[in-house]
């Protein structure tokens, strides 16, 4: 009986650290990914800027050209 009891806590407590483990590397794969998708947002961001001063400039050409 104490043997099964041991055996049993033994077992209870390995896959309560299996799961442990498990949800900390979902955790850090879920933090990897939302990190890449900010990194993402950061260079759309960034493109929409240089998009934004090229068309500035355009307009501030063609503005040259109105009589």
């Amino acid at each position: 009986m104490v043997m099964s009891l041991k055996n049993y806590m033994s077992r209870t407590i390995e896959n309560v650290s299996n799961v442990a483990i498990e949800s900390s590397d979902q955790s850090n794969d879920m933090a990897k990914s939302i990190s890449e998708t900010l990194q993402a947002i950061q260079h759309v961001a960034e493109s929409s800027v240089e998009t934004a001063n090229i068309a500035e400039k355009i307009s501030k050409q063609l503005n040259k050209f109105k009589l």
